[in-house]
């Protein structure tokens, strides 16, 4: 359902989208700003309340100053002195809050127009484009935000941001939540747990100083559920120069890595080991022969019935052994074995081929995707799915020309190559060379006379020489 959502002061007419799904959930969300105006859910009773703080038409939105439910960007929160450094060059930004940068600065993105790009009965979907120079940052950006209804009552919110140099990029969405409904009395009564063991500590005009601090013996401590309000009238300084909690917490990763991590990891070393063994003592042994050749990131292929079996063994193994290494699985093109394997403990999903609805069960998860894609098309329609990484494969089919091809008109793609990587000088550096982000590499890497061998010294002394090459180039 739309409807009319009232002018702005310069004329632009608003629109508010209403989606719901098949349980009565509904979200109201305007492209003033792409705004969530209101969530609406059943509580235990099961009478439905709006969970979110929101003004009722555009002109609300254009005069409140709490930027209830609005995308906060290019950066949200702070930038102290309204500064900041990016390769080499200082860049000078509106000091709108004592002399720091507040949200980016005071032509913010709450009070624009998006362009609603998409509209079906449980998602809205709306792009803004932000060009080179505006709010004082670098870089021509492209964002696109998606509110998504799912049948567990869960609401999705996916960001896309693609720029076209090295930028700052930091967005949220700026809601105020009281589950228990508008009119309902303070939050200060809601139970919260945070798994953290530390956070960061801020000045009293919210900057934070550098420091990461224990939580323990601390207000700030959420590892048990407690209520908001049970300590925040502590005399403790982080709370007194923040009026209450302001802060951020260092949300802890259970063993698991994210997006961020699995791309620092991959960065680390720009090489991906592929492989599959149906014992899984071999792949163990494997695996701990690249973690010892340097390597901190290692695919094992979805092949034959089985497969996941000998994933899980594989993952308990190496979060005892090799403790920084990101497993991830491969050969994957459904989004059931998805989600098993994310269930399993997987860290990154790999496929021959792009699925949308493999990218759908990854985001939800905030688990790094990297779909098998073969034309520029396929790239541009996976990185709108969230996919930040492609692999390019059969890679010796494609060649290193089509990895230039493709990053002269789309320089901010990483792609990752698999099939036809070699562990030689010559071939890597012909790979590296095109601008590929990292190479995937399988049997050559393993030869089977090694396996058979069990001669794991010959991996881990051939993993050091890969990656020693790929840090020549």
């Amino acid at each position: 359902m739309t409807r009319n959502f009232g002018c702005t002061k310069e004329g632009n007419q608003a629109s508010l989208y209403v989606i719901r799904n098949e349980n009565g959930m509904e979200a109201a969300v305007t492209d003033l700003g792409a705004t969530l105006v209101s969530l609406k859910v059943k509580n235990k009773e099961g009478s439905m309340a709006d969970v979110v703080l929101g003004y009722e038409n555009a002109a609300g939105y254009e005069a409140g100053t709490c930027f209830f439910g609005t995308i906060v960007g290019r950066n949200a929160n702070r930038i102290g002195g309204a500064q900041f450094e990016l390769n080499g060059k200082t860049y000078h930004l509106t000091g709108n809050d004592n002399g720091n940068n507040l949200h980016s600065g005071m032509d913010f993105y709450n009070i624009r127009i998006w362009e609603t790009e998409e509209v079906t009965e449980t998602s809205v979907r709306f792009k803004l484009h932000s060009p080179d120079g505006d709010q004082g940052y670098p870089g021509a950006l492209d964002m696109k935000v998606t509110y998504t209804l799912d049948e567990e009552n869960g609401l999705t919110i996916h960001y896309e941001a693609v720029p076209d140099q090295d930028t700052v990029i930091n967005m949220t969405n700026h809601s105020y939540f009281n589950l228990n409904g508008h009119k309902s009395g303070s939050v200060l009564h809601h139970r919260m747990q945070l798994l953290s063991d530390a956070f960061t500590p801020a000045d009293a005009q919210s900057i934070p100083t550098g420091e990461v601090c224990s939580v323990d013996g601390t207000p700030m401590d959420f590892r048990s559920t407690k209520e908001l309000g049970a300590e925040i009238d502590a005399a403790y300084e982080p709370l007194i120069l923040g009026n209450g909690y302001d802060h951020n917490w260092v949300l802890k990763n259970e063993g698991r890595f994210d997006k961020v991590a699995v791309f620092n990891k991959i960065a680390s070393t720009r090489m991906v080991p592929v492989f599959y063994h149906k014992d899984v003592e071999i792949v163990k042994k494997v695996v701990k022969s690249c973690y010892d050749g340097g390597v901190r990131v290692f695919e094992f292929t979805n092949r034959g019935d089985f497969a996941h079996e000998v994933f899980c063994e594989v993952v308990k193994y190496a979060a005892k052994e090799c403790p920084d290494m990101a497993v991830g699985v491969g050969s994957v093109v459904d989004s059931a074995t998805a989600a098993l394997y994310i269930q399993l403990g997987a860290s990154f999903v790999v496929g021959p081929l792009f699925n949308p609805e493999i990218a759908k069960i990854c985001n939800r998860r905030l688990v790094t995707y990297m779909p098998g894609c073969g034309t520029v098309s396929e790239i541009g329609f996976a990185q709108e799915s969230g996919c930040d990484l492609c692999k390019v494969f059969p890679g010796d089919v494609y060649g290193p020309n089509f990895v230039k091809g493709i990053l002269a008109p789309m320089p901010w793609s990483k792609l990752m190559v698999t099939g036809g990587v070699e562990p030689t000088e010559e071939n890597l550096k012909s790979w590296i060379k095109s601008g590929v982000y990292c190479v995937g590499m399988g049997s050559k890497l393993f030869p089977k006379d090694v396996l058979e061998k069990g001669d794991w010294g010959y991996i881990t002394n051939k993993c050091r020489e890969v990656l020693n090459y790929i840090s020549e180039f």
